[in-house]
């Protein structure tokens, strides 16, 4: 079978029910004279109004057409495990971090501190400015991620010379992200982030080709399940080169990198007995984030997984009759 992709048209939307919806698609379809009786599947993203069980666009779609089969997106369901998985407070507050001082950034007489930095630095640097953190696409984060990692001592030293500025409110934002980022758990949140994203990445980039099938796409994210669940079991050595990393860009900007006080009562943060900085940041940041990672694509890409395989079956049954 030859899988084709052709767009349709783009068409204006008032009533955004579950009945509106489908109808607007039944009736593009009808208008391009696509014979609607041959509908087989259909594939959205997982919102009530497009995946509701009984009001949902595919649920009323299969009044009608009893054998299209709904399908959840599945360059969508692997945003919703990277999302899910930044849950962790550590990463969030990364992830947080990143987002307010790109923000920061936006206004141009700051960009121009920062820009102006780059351009005299002895570092090797391609990227111009900070992106934006993507609200929509978490996978696409890794490039902002990525980016912010690249231009990091120009970031701290162009929040240091505006934090000399007169403007108060601008100085004390200045001061307060650079204390921020300053910071050993951010630094090791930051090449944590980096590196699992990147995995992220290029499975988000093979889902949306536009000749790939379910089968596929499903062999695509075993085989990032597996390459995940790899670096899970060499935790101890996968991580040492991450804390290595960490350390060298620490020292860089005379930072310490040191275990949290640790209190007995304490209930609101991770609050473990490690013997060394590189082991408790393993088993309070990376363990449980690749862990929490694996275990939301097991159980999302296992539902179309079983999908795929049921569909499967059907075909085989189909060219046996």
């Amino acid at each position: 079978m030859i899988i084709k992709e052709e767009f349709l048209q783009f068409v204006p939307t008032i009533d955004t029910t579950g009945k509106g919806l489908a109808d607007i698609i039944i009736q593009s379809l009808h208008s391009f004279g696509i014979e609607t009786k041959y509908l087989r599947g259909q594939g959205y993203d997982g919102c009530a109004s497009m995946s509701g069980q009984f009001n949902g666009v595919q649920a009323i779609i299969r009044q009608s057409y009893p054998l299209a089969t709904y399908v959840h997106c599945a360059a969508h369901v692997l945003n919703l495990a990277v999302s899910y998985s930044c849950s962790i407070q550590e990463i969030r507050n990364c992830l947080g971090t990143i987002s307010k001082v790109r923000d920061f950034f936006i206004y141009p007489k700051r960009k121009d501190v920062l820009k102006n930095e780059i351009e005299e630095s002895q570092e090797c640097i391609t990227k111009k400015t900070l992106k934006r953190l993507c609200a929509t696409r978490w996978v696409e984060r890794f490039y902002a991620v990525n980016d912010f990692l690249e231009l990091f001592e120009c970031v701290i030293e162009s929040l240091f010379i505006i934090s000399k500025w007169n403007d108060t409110e601008t100085s004390s934002q200045a001061s307060n992200l650079r204390t921020s980022i300053l910071n050993g758990d951010f630094i090791i949140c930051l090449l944590i982030v980096n590196k699992v994203f990147s995995y992220g990445l290029h499975l988000s980039k093979q889902l949306q080709r536009i000749n790939i099938d379910l089968g596929e796409a499903m062999d695509l994210a075993e085989d990032t399940i597996k390459e995940l669940q790899s670096i899970r079991s060499n935790a101890e050595s996968e991580f040492q080169t991450i804390f290595e990393n960490a350390l060298t860009l620490a020292n860089k900007l005379d930072i310490n990198i040191s275990i949290p006080r640790i209190a007995g009562r304490q209930t609101k943060r991770v609050n473990i007995e490690a013997n060394s900085p590189e082991s408790y940041f393993r088993v309070a940041f990376f363990i449980p984030y690749l862990d929490t990672f694996i275990d939301q694509l097991n159980s999302r890409f296992g539902r179309l997984n079983g999908l795929a395989m049921l569909s499967t079956k059907k075909l085989e049954l189909m060219s046996m009759k």
